[in-house]
């Protein structure tokens, strides 16, 4: 899903580095765009990107820097955005959460090798896995990365609720889309 697609109200775009833009509330623009905005790729996340700016410097080699989501909400709580873009900077696609939740919204990462999330291959059969407390809690093992795949989305729905990005996503939650 595209970001414009979850707008319910104008959005502006604030011009970033690397040729990107970050989406705003119409509300927002004029407050965030006073400021020079950069973009930032995520370690390990294939095409996640984030808005910053640099406010200071601890020293010469350490800046001191300003998330795009925090400036928009205000306080510096850990954020999730609903539908995975973190250019997507509107207020109804940001929400506060905690570590587990914002992980358990995260995309597939760049070295999965089985396309699904949740989903290993050992040996000629596909685990199912969820994290908890810092490790991989076992679900099962399947014949397919399909079957594997469904029951880490319905231990996903039960551990993690509305943060939790599905594999297969519930047609009336157009958010949890797969990417």
């Amino acid at each position: 899903m595209h970001a414009r697609e979850l707008a319910q109200k104008p959005v502006m775009e604030i011009p970033l580095t690397h040729g990107l833009a970050a989406i705003v509330d119409d509300e927002d623009f004029a407050r965030a765009n006073r400021f020079k905005w950069s973009a930032k790729k995520a370690p390990q996340r294939r095409g996640l990107w984030y808005a910053y700016r640099i406010i200071g410097h601890r020293n010469r080699s350490h800046p001191i820097t300003e998330w795009l989501h925090h400036f928009i909400q205000g306080s510096k709580h850990q954020t999730d955005h609903r539908d995975g873009n973190g250019l997507n900077n509107q207020k109804n696609n940001l929400r506060h959460c905690n570590f587990s939740q914002n992980s358990a919204n995260r995309r597939l990462n760049s070295n999965n090798s089985t396309g699904f999330k949740g989903v290993t291959m050992r040996r000629d059969k596909f685990i199912a896995q969820i994290g908890r407390k810092g490790a991989g809690k076992w679900i099962g093992s399947f014949d397919s990365s399909e079957e594997a795949a469904r029951a880490y989305d319905n231990a996903a729905v039960k551990r993690f609720g509305e943060f939790a990005r599905l594999n297969f996503p519930i047609p009336s939650n157009p958010i949890n889309a797969r990417s």
